[in-house]
């Protein structure tokens, strides 16, 4: 538990969404219901599903969305409610269990999910290539509230960048600390994605209307073809 087990996509444009990411990551998809689980080789470990009235009204962006799992829905949303997060939803039904959508003091999104059926989905094997960066512009801030929260660990490995570790000392995430002028205003978890070869894939990505943002070498930060859901490729 409290380790990171899923991601979505919210998207205004499903039906593309779905063509884009299976024709530039080589993902397959299964409609349940409306919402697109996929992955690749069999492995269910995404999802993406057309995004809310509610969010389309205040006019939210393509965004990925990143799971926590967690024992009790209950007790982590009332903690975190003490640690001066926000909960944007509670209490819903989701896959097989039950969600909230919670902010941090900073304002980064995540979602914390109670149940069993995308634990079972997203098994240890398929979920080796994703990985999570949240960028902040206060990592102390950060630091105490997802260390009280999920009783992570966050140490310093460089100039303001941390690693996340769960209780058991298994790297679930990382940390990045940025000024606002690079970043922009807003903070948020990045969703990263391993691919075998990573010019390939953003030849790919252009191809298919994505754009690069920033190259970092080993990974590079791009969009979607509707200049949203932005994400890490990396090698």
């Amino acid at each position: 538990m409290n380790k990171f087990i899923w991601t979505d996509l919210s998207t205004y444009s499903l039906k593309e969404s779905v063509e884009f990411y299976s024709a530039l990551l080589g993902w397959t998809f299964t409609n349940d219901r409306g919402y697109y689980v996929g992955g690749d080789n069999g492995n269910y470990t995404v999802g993406i599903y057309e995004t809310p009235e509610f969010f389309q009204k205040i006019n939210m962006p393509h965004f990925w969305m990143n799971y926590v799992s967690v024992e009790s829905l209950k007790e982590t949303t009332k903690r975190a409610v003490e640690l001066a997060a926000k909960i944007e939803l509670n209490d819903v039904s989701f896959y097989g269990g039950q969600i909230a959508l919670i902010r941090d003091p900073m304002g980064a999104g995540f979602t914390v999910y109670e149940g069993k059926a995308l634990l079972e989905n997203s098994n240890e094997e398929s979920c080796l290539g994703i990985s999570r960066k949240l960028h902040t512009s206060n990592a102390k801030v950060n630091i105490g509230f997802y260390e009280n929260l999920f009783n992570w660990q966050i140490t310093l490995q460089g100039d303001a960048q941390y690693t996340i570790k769960d209780i058991n000392d298994d790297p679930i995430g990382s940390l990045l600390e940025v000024h606002n002028d690079i970043k922009g205003k807003y903070e948020y978890w990045v969703t990263q994605f391993k691919v075998k070869n990573l010019d390939e894939v953003i030849k790919r990505l252009v191809s298919l209307g994505g754009k690069e943002i920033i190259n970092e070498g080993s990974r590079i930060m791009v969009t979607d073809k509707f200049g949203e859901a932005f994400l890490y490729l990396s090698s």
